[in-house]
């Protein structure tokens, strides 16, 4: 990348995906200050996933938060296409995970929602005054039944109680 701009710096979670017949990275980047991460989008230039990508810029909505964000996964259910994320709270002291559908590749089309807080002792474990209660990477599985779980991990990475979580929706 390009030094000197906010996606200049600290690469995370990259995930490609196939959809509306083009390849698209999803990637949370920032400019070298952690609390300025957020999600970028590049697109294939052609139809080969490992071939050039153009920068098409920070993931687009008008209700999209201005705040941390990292862990970008798409996913569609029932025939809607779903953008999830783990975000922070204004005062970057707790990370959510946040759901909004998409109106296409590179635009949410609603307002994200938080899905989880970090709400259970288990889930806070390692936070502290200067490092935040956690919750993140939502990863969706759905069932054979059509039932949604959503898979995540809670508790701060940096600590021994670092774990992985299941929770079932309809």
């Amino acid at each position: 990348p390009e030094n000197g701009y906010p996606w200049s710096e600290e690469l995370w979670s990259p995930k490609l995906y196939r959809l509306d017949d083009a390849w698209y990275i999803y990637v949370a980047c920032d400019d070298g200050l952690n609390i300025n991460h957020r999600v970028y989008v590049l697109k294939a230039v052609t139809d080969d996933p490992m071939g050039e990508y153009e920068f098409l810029g920070a993931l687009q909505g008008d209700k999209l938060p201005d705040l941390w964000a990292i862990g970008p996964h798409i996913a569609e259910l029932n025939g809607v296409r779903y953008y999830l994320f783990t975000g922070r709270d204004e005062a970057n002291t707790e990370q959510y995970l946040y759901a909004a559908k998409m109106a296409s590749p590179t635009q949410l089309a609603t307002t994200p929602v938080i899905i989880c807080k970090p709400d259970y002792e288990w889930e806070m474990r390692g936070s502290s005054e200067s490092l935040p209660k956690v919750v993140e990477g939502a990863t969706p599985l759905v069932a054979p039944d059509g039932t949604i779980h959503i898979i995540y991990s809670a508790s701060g990475s940096w600590c021994d109680e670092y774990c992985f979580v299941e929770t079932g929706i309809s």
